[in-house]
């Protein structure tokens, strides 16, 4: 599956674009010891040095809203100080274990693989997926505009005439989105 992967990225998708996909308990790697789905991020080949500073990263997860502001998506973040590789939660179907606490992510770019670890331990994961859960409930099918803008900057928005977003952390200088697929 992988072999297949890997040039269909690279023939199929700009730079600054990867896949994600999920790998089933029944089909990830034997003796991991994690009863959960293992997350799989096949990345562009220019991100093979960062393979590591990405595997040791934790998620960050937040909201991100559409030019317009008609819509808005919830991504989880791998970071690096210059670089996000992002993940829409709302379109893959993963689902680390509550019970054990921990799941792996697997990391392919370049001819290099990194599997990482994230053990967050129970209560870790309870705030980790309890934060995911919050950003997603205001985020997708759930976003409703006109609960967080008025009707003046949304036309505004409409018209071009957005402001620049604002934030509370640093932007990177390079964001790579994966587009989530399903393998059957």
């Amino acid at each position: 599956m992988l072999s297949s992967l890997l040039p269909w990225r690279q023939a199929n998708l700009p730079a600054d674009q990867a896949i994600a996909l999920v790998v089933p308990n029944d089909e990830r790697p034997c003796g991991l010891g994690v009863d959960a789905e293992m997350l799989l991020l096949v990345l562009p080949d220019s991100l093979a040095p960062l393979l590591p500073d990405l595997g040791a990263s934790t998620f960050f997860d937040y909201n991100r809203d559409s030019d317009d502001l008609l819509s808005r998506q919830t991504l989880m973040a791998l970071t690096t100080t210059s670089t996000w590789v992002e993940v829409d939660a709302w379109a893959i179907s993963f689902c680390p274990s509550v019970e054990v606490g921990r799941f792996y992510v697997g990391l392919v770019a370049g001819g290099r693989f990194v599997l990482a670890l994230h053990d967050y331990g129970s209560e870790d994961m309870d705030v980790f997926l309890g934060g995911l859960q919050g950003a997603c409930g205001s985020s997708g099918p759930n976003y409703r505009p006109w609960r967080y803008w008025s009707e003046e900057e949304l036309e505004a928005a409409a018209r071009g005439e957005r402001p620049p977003a604002t934030s509370c952390w640093t932007e990177p200088s390079r964001r790579v989105l994966c587009h989530a697929v399903r393998v059957s």
